[in-house]
């Protein structure tokens, strides 16, 4: 069942989802700018000239804090460009659970079209009741219990069926073993 958060989980969860993001992004472009930069840099490539003569090293650190100025330029700029790029999210109907993407214009089963951000909600298994499990032990349960119920239940019945079969092992070993017996004796 589906159930919506509070206010402050609500913030908590798209403000962490979306500063990480942004981070890595931004982290990734700017690294990847400081090494393509510092190759080039150090290979000497001369655009205008077409040709390429690599520079010696002490010229080559002077040319660092360029790198880094760039590098943190682009930091930046992906940093604001992801934080105003707005990403799609999953919508749910509260009603009946269907689910459809923010730019589709497709109605729910149940009509009630009350669609809420995932984000915004979270899961909620629903609970069985104690009672209701001693009282009748053949009851279908629901959610994550039934689940876990059935994959017992599964699980049990393999069982079962190796024992039995492993019992028919014996017996026809048994057998196997009297025959013989009966064999050796009659000679």
């Amino acid at each position: 069942m589906w159930k919506e958060k509070t206010e402050l989980e609500k913030r908590a969860e798209i403000s962490r989802d979306g500063n990480s993001r942004r981070l890595f992004a931004s982290c990734l472009y700017s690294i990847v700018a400081f090494i393509s930069l510092g190759i080039i840099i150090k290979i000497g490539y001369s655009k205008w000239n077409g040709t390429i003569a690599p520079i010696p090293w002490t010229d080559f650190y002077q040319k660092i804090p360029l790198l880094l100025g760039i590098s943190s330029i682009v930091f930046l700029v992906t940093w604001f460009r992801n934080s105003f790029q707005k990403e799609p999210s999953t919508l749910i109907c509260l009603s009946c659970g269907f689910s459809k993407n923010e730019f589709d214009e497709i109605e729910c089963n149940c009509g009630k079209n009350d669609f809420k951000d995932i984000r915004t909600l979270e899961w909620i298994d629903d609970e069985p009741n104690n009672d209701k499990e001693q009282s009748a032990p053949n009851e279908k349960l629901t959610g994550w219990h039934g689940f876990v119920n059935d994959i017992k239940q599964n699980y049990e019945i393999e069982m079962k069926k190796k024992e039995q079969k492993e019992e028919k092992k014996i017996e026809r070993q048994i057998q196997k073993y009297e025959k013989r017996i009966k064999d050796r004796d009659f000679l």
